[in-house]
């Protein structure tokens, strides 16, 4: 019994905290105070344009140099919030006189933002769409529940006695500023889907913000106006719930793809990082074709034949990719890539795609940088080394030169690169010794062409091609050793 009465008594006490904890009349401002501020919001006057125009810059500009901080900055000092707020609270009073002096506030402040940004960006020698401006032209779901919670923290901060930092933090997350300069973006660069998607996010934040404050205002009971018509305010409250509707569908949409997008990308990375493993081959980039359903794997080193493909394409289906067909670009150096093979494929297969935001070109450079500095050590020579260790095996070689050559022969039109070694000698080895040097050299660069010219102490005879036949684009040879001035050319 004691007991019982106990629990009963602690329950009512956690119960009493809780309530007490969460009303929102506990250090509320008077009516009045409330109603003041809220005029005072909505009006326009010189230092509020003037702070406007200055915010306006100062978001365009961070758009334009890709800083978030800069943008934050803009955020916080726009006085964009507090005509949007006092309209949710003319709403809820039924106070549509300073609904709409709030609302023609709003209006000539979002015509002050586009056309102030439109000029900026019209003179910024920058035009590129960077990450920042990419980020708000596609609203989703989530920026809706964003300016409900934020809306929400917003009008509950304003209607307290002491006012806290609860306004700067709404400012940052709800993001009025930017979506209106990235819409200026838009239509100074003629990309109207850009405005149009910007203006968007824009629409979502104010209204769902003006919504939330609405609610609240409702809920903390602020007495309203009686004097308005009840079907005036019924016609209202339906326009409401209509905008609304329609202003959550695409949102919903879009952050449905969002997210489906999201996890055939997750999918996809999973499939390359286990599936990939190919001696001597690296993956350069991937490209999801969504309209023809075909991720495009970009890789290159040694080809991936047409069973492993096969054996690739028929484990998509373990990675909830068998809506995707495999589509494998790899280059046409069946064993080995130079540098120049890397910036063709480069070139040809990477940045051909205009996709790619600007704001991962460092990445994306960082990348090839780290690319092309392996395949370096893997297929530049190490001259003085290999001069140092032949040397070592035959005292007669006094220079080597070494170097990679493109032969096309045009017979059968064949295309190969093969290794041209020169070696200076003091005197004529046998057969026997070039035959070895020429395998020791195969070995070494681990490319079974190799051609070995010789060159004696007698007078300078014309260079011949490897073929008779063919064509030799012979690539910068590099020297080690002593210069031979008088030198001629034999061929093994």
């Amino acid at each position: 019994m004691f007991n019982s009465i106990f629990e009963n008594k602690i329950f009512v006490s956690f119960k009493k905290m809780m309530v007490s904890s969460f009303r929102l009349d506990t250090d509320k401002a008077s009516n009045e105070e409330i109603h003041n501020t809220m005029q005072s919001s909505s009006r326009i006057k010189g230092s509020n344009a003037v702070i406007l125009i200055l915010a306006i810059f100062i978001a365009s500009i961070g758009l334009n140099m890709n800083s978030t901080a800069i943008i934050i900055g803009a955020m916080l000092i726009s006085p964009l919030m507090g005509s949007i707020m006092t309209m949710g609270y003319g709403l809820a009073t039924n106070n549509l006189k300073l609904v709409r002096k709030a609302f023609l506030g709003l209006m000539l402040q979002i015509i002050i933002c586009i056309i102030t940004s439109y000029v900026y960006f019209k003179l910024s020698p920058i035009s590129t769409a960077r990450s920042e401006i990419l980020a708000r032209t596609t609203p989703t779901i989530w920026d809706v529940l964003i300016a409900i919670f934020g809306g929400t923290a917003g009008i509950i901060g304003v209607t307290r006695k002491e006012k806290s930092n609860v306004i700067p933090g709404v400012a940052i997350a709800t993001a009025l500023m930017p979506p209106l300069c990235t819409a200026g973006y838009g239509l100074a660069m003629g990309e109207m889907k850009y405005f149009f998607g910007a203006f968007y996010l824009f629409f979502i934040n104010s209204f769902f913000i003006c919504i939330a404050t609405f609610i609240i205002i409702k809920i903390m009971g602020i007495p309203k106006k009686t004097y308005i018509d009840s079907v005036a305010e019924k016609r209202v409250k339906l326009l409401i719930y209509a905008i609304g509707i329609l202003t959550i569908l695409p949102s919903i949409y879009l952050g449905y793809g969002i997210v489906k997008d999201t996890i055939t990308e997750s999918s996809i990375n999973t499939f390359i990082e286990k599936e990939f493993i190919f001696e001597n081959t690296r993956v350069l980039n991937k490209y999801l074709d969504s309209a023809n359903n075909t991720l495009e794997v970009i890789v290159f080193g040694s080809r991936i034949n047409a069973d492993s493909v096969e054996v690739l394409n028929n484990k998509l289906s373990q990675y909830k990719l068998d809506n995707l067909n495999l589509r494998i670009t790899q280059s046409d150096t069946p064993t080995s890539l130079g540098q120049d093979d890397v910036k063709r494929i480069i070139n040809e297969e990477l940045y051909q795609n205009n996709q790619i935001a600007l704001g991962d070109r460092d990445k994306k450079i960082e990348l090839l940088e780290n690319e092309l500095y392996k395949y370096k050590l893997n297929y530049e020579f190490d001259v003085k080394g290999l001069y140092n260790e032949i040397r070592t095996l035959y005292p007669e070689i006094t220079d080597l030169s070494i170097g990679r050559a493109k032969t096309f022969k045009s017979q059968n039109e064949e295309m190969k690169e093969i290794i041209i070694a020169t070696i200076n000698v003091s005197h004529e080895l046998p057969i026997e010794d070039l035959s070895k040097i020429k395998e020791w050299f195969k070995t070494k660069t681990n490319n079974p062409d190799v051609e070995l010219f010789t060159n004696y102490a007698v007078p300078i005879a014309p260079l011949s091609l490897p073929e008779s036949t063919g064509v030799s684009e012979v690539l910068p040879n590099e020297i080690i050793g002593k210069s031979n001035t008088s030198s001629t050319l034999g061929k093994m």
